[in-house]
């Protein structure tokens, strides 16, 4: 497995604020381990969701916590697998969840459950056989990136970006800033280069390298400094 979990009693030490207190609230702080109901010690990620939840992700399924009590979902709940790498909250409120080398997951507040690929056919169509990345875009939805390029779910609808032109290989869509305009990683025969990219239709139209930009900045104000 290539990401280490971190052991809980350096990561989750959680702040704890009175339910919707009107004053600031009285603030404790405590540290929670799988006596308090966790199902592991060791955690990847965690994220307050829109009602106050906080998801924290472990390697033996992700649970929620109430500040008082912790509910564990695991592969019985919908999950993929029970190793939860990555947990973000999209715009909307929505819980997304990236398990160890399976297809995406988002939490179902009705159902009370994880939707996976067996029951949404978009989230089937994530193809790739290595640990994936996931990002919740500014204006909405999420982004999952492996190998074989970005995948984004958006309004109830699936696109898939390609990383290869021009040379141009291992490409990581980072950030999407408009419907063609995104923040973009690579490697090519100087390194790793951060990008501005046009991709249209899957293919990339246009891009400039920030790398470039950031560098030219620096050395104009070390000639200033002069």
């Amino acid at each position: 497995m290539l990401l280490k979990p971190l052991t809980l009693s350096f990561l989750l030490t959680v702040i704890i604020f009175t339910a919707h207190a009107q004053d600031g609230g009285y603030k404790l702080f405590r540290s929670f381990t799988v006596a308090d109901g966790l199902p592991s010690n060791h955690i990847y990620t965690c994220v307050e969701d829109n009602n106050g939840f906080l998801w924290v992700a472990t390697d033996a399924g992700i649970a929620r916590f109430d500040g008082k009590h912790f509910q564990t979902f695991t592969t019985k709940d919908g999950l993929p697998d029970n190793e939860v790498l990555d947990v973000v909250k999209e715009k909307d409120g929505r819980i997304w969840v990236n398990c160890f080398r399976h297809s995406p997951a988002y939490f179902d507040v009705v159902k009370n459950r994880f939707i996976n690929a067996a029951e949404d056919t978009l989230l089937a169509k994530v193809k790739g056989t290595s640990i994936m990345n996931v990002t919740a875009l500014l204006k909405g939805g999420v982004m999952y990136s492996n190998e074989n390029g970005s995948y984004y779910f958006e309004d109830g609808k699936f696109r898939h970006f390609k990383y290869s032109r021009d040379g141009l290989n291992s490409r990581t869509v980072i950030q999407k800033l408009g419907e063609n305009n995104f923040i973009a990683s690579a490697y090519d025969k100087t390194g790793f280069n951060l990008m501005l990219a046009s991709i249209k239709d899957s293919i990339v139209i246009d891009s400039a390298s920030i790398n470039n930009w950031i560098k030219s900045g620096v050395d104009f104000a070390r000639q200033a400094a002069l």
